[in-house]
């Protein structure tokens, strides 16, 4: 029954503004001893926790029902739900209240409730689609599948992804980073992705890029899934989602051909990054260009290429939002105004990708 309490004292103060008064939670944990939000996550949450291991996390919580009990008692009073969670989720829970309260909340609202309606049940259609054919399916393999994507319900996957290196910084959360090259499979956004929206209306153009991976090419070849789901925008405008192909594709010649998508050779880049948690709403990627884009302007080293930038998604549709990874890219270019940078400091403007 605790984890009931916690799930409906949850749900209560989710989308709340948390109470500013003295009350402080979780404070009956000492700082050196796992959390009991950690300890529940081990014992119900985690496939990957062993029978002994969970046994034992089982222990523990239940010697700590009193604690438990008091946080959710304080949360709910306070209608501040944070403390609920295991403190390393407790910034992406703050950001996911505030995508819900100020982003999703108004786009309800400002929507016809049957056409909302009809707008969810394709996404939800579109995610739970399966692009394998039930010809290509192995027991054994589909039984391990079925394993990592209950993983990935609460954790990003751990998958292949391309290569890039930090170089710097541009204030306190801004990365700078060089990406090697690597080959993508591409498709353009149609119809309504072609917005703003894209991460939330984009089911058609993945299932495009998911069967080309799993074996929908001209040489039926699974090539596998790689993280992350890229969408690149012109001017706030969606224009093509892509999936980053394995190193064994040395170039774009090397990869089985389809109908439904192209395939690019991205050439090196250079790029601001900043991650973020939670949804990646229109509201959210708006602010996190913001900031990209202030800390650049203050930077004497770098300009912004141009008025294109990339959403990275990390994670499939069903994962628990606030365990959700993020990141928006920038392109940049050296600043040849600044004094202190030499001629041979200077690099040749390259585009994020090289179509040819």
């Amino acid at each position: 029954m605790m984890w009931l309490l916690v799930v409906a004292s949850g749900a209560a103060a989710f989308v709340a503004e948390p109470f500013r008064g003295s009350v402080r939670l979780g404070a009956s944990s000492a700082p050196s001893e796992e959390a009991w939000q950690e300890v529940f996550e081990k014992a119900v949450l985690d496939v990957r926790t062993g029978p002994r291991e969970r046994i034992e996390a089982l222990a523990s919580l239940a010697s700590r029902v009193e604690d438990v009990a008091r946080d959710v008692q304080e949360a709910t009073m306070s209608r501040d739900v944070t403390a609920l969670f295991a403190p390393k989720d407790r910034e992406a829970v703050r950001a996911v209240q505030r995508q819900v309260r100020e982003d999703l909340i108004p786009a309800l609202r400002s929507t016809k409730p049957r056409e909302a309606a009809s707008k969810l049940g394709e996404v939800v259609n579109q995610a739970i689609q399966q692009p394998i054919q039930p010809s290509s399916v192995d027991l054994g393999r589909l039984a391990d599948d079925l394993a990592e994507e209950i993983s990935n319900v609460y954790a990003t996957p751990s998958l292949e992804q391309p290569s890039f290196a930090i170089v710097g910084g541009l204030g306190d959360d801004v990365e700078v980073r060089t990406y090697e090259a690597y080959v993508a499979a591409t498709t353009p956004m149609t119809g309504e992705s072609v917005t703003e929206e894209a991460g939330f209306s984009s089911g058609v153009e993945f299932g495009k890029l998911a069967g080309y991976v799993f074996g929908q090419n001209d040489r039926g070849e699974r090539i596998g899934m790689t993280t992350p789901v890229e969408i690149d925008f012109v001017d706030g405008i969606a224009t093509s989602m892509a999936f980053s192909l394995p190193r064994r594709y040395g170039t774009a010649v090397d990869a089985p051909l389809a109908d439904a998508v192209a395939l690019e050779n991205r050439q090196p880049f250079k790029c601001a990054a900043l991650t973020f948690p939670g949804l990646a709403t229109t509201g959210e990627v708006r602010r996190a260009l913001a900031r990209i884009r202030t800390a650049i302007d203050e930077s004497p080293d770098y300009v912004a290429r141009d008025d294109t930038y990339k959403l990275l998604q990390f994670n499939p549709p069903y994962t628990l939002p606030w365990r959700r990874t993020n990141t928006l890219l920038v392109a940049l270019d050296e600043n040849i105004d600044n004094e202190s940078i030499t001629c041979a400091d200077v690099r040749e403007c390259t585009p994020f990708y090289d179509p040819g």
